[in-house]
């Protein structure tokens, strides 16, 4: 396999790491690996968030580069793992370059089942609602909730922009938990909307964004963190124009 092609499969597998969710260190890890599996021992690369930089052969006539921009994706750890897979079977030789080249190329691996989903949000609230001080009637009220979020998420969220379906989603829990409060005194509004809320909290760019400071990648870390943060902030602007639409609906029927 010449040059260009091992950088085309190292670059291909690096960005679906990287768009995965997956660290720094283990993207740059892979694609050396690769690159050493296809014979090329000089090779270099540098990751950051969102972005690929790879080089082969340098001063050499059959020298190539890469660059990739790879913007910032939803966490999908089967990808990862395939991923994983095929560097280490291409390492272990139990597999040609240009096999894996192809297997990449074609890797498509379907996103879980909705109802799968649905009932995991829907649960996730109720538990969540449950685990921070609620009782089990906010519990059972938190689990329609995790429904409509999950259905909003699934087909309205990808039109929106990054962020925006936070917000949404917040202003969505917080109207639909007023109105149960409203209607049902004896519900606790706040432990609802809380424990609904759990689903949307970017947990792993955050802990992604803390190892990544560990790893002394501070400028990955930083751009994960400063992700979870305006993912937070959004998720807080959907809940206050929730609470003052609610409010005004509030004061203009009572």
């Amino acid at each position: 396999m010449d040059s260009r092609a091992v950088l085309d499969l190292a670059g291909l597998s690096g960005k679906i790491l990287l768009q995965s969710g997956a660290e720094i260190y283990r993207v740059q890890e892979t694609m050396l690996r690769i690159m050493r599996a296809c014979g090329v021992e000089d090779g270099n690369v540098y990751v950051v968030a969102n972005g690929i930089f790879a080089t082969v052969h340098e001063g050499r006539e059959d020298e190539g580069c890469l660059v990739r921009h790879v913007p910032l994706g939803s966490v999908h750890l089967g990808y990862i793992h395939e991923v994983n897979q095929i560097s280490r079977a291409i390492e272990a030789g139990t597999m040609t370059p240009e096999e894996a080249l192809r297997r990449v190329e074609s890797l498509d691996i379907p996103a879980e089942r909705t109802l799968l989903q649905v009932c995991a949000c829907a649960i996730g609230s109720g538990a969540f609602a449950f685990l921070f001080g609620g009782s089990w009637q906010d519990a059972l009220a938190a689990i329609p909730i995790g429904v409509a979020l999950q259905y909003f998420l699934l087909f309205v969220g990808p039109h929106l922009r990054r962020g925006l379906s936070g917000m949404g989603g917040g202003l969505l829990i917080t109207v639909c938990a007023d109105l149960l409060a409203w209607f049902l005194p004896v519900l606790g509004r706040d432990y609802i909307v809380i424990g609904c809320l759990m689903p949307l909290v970017q947990g792993v760019s955050f802990t992604n964004a803390i190892r990544e400071f560990f790893n002394g990648d501070y400028l990955a870390g930083v751009t994960h963190m400063l992700d979870a943060l305006m993912g937070g902030v959004c998720i807080a602007c959907g809940v206050a124009a929730g609470l003052m639409l609610t409010d005004w609906v509030r004061g203009c029927f009572l």
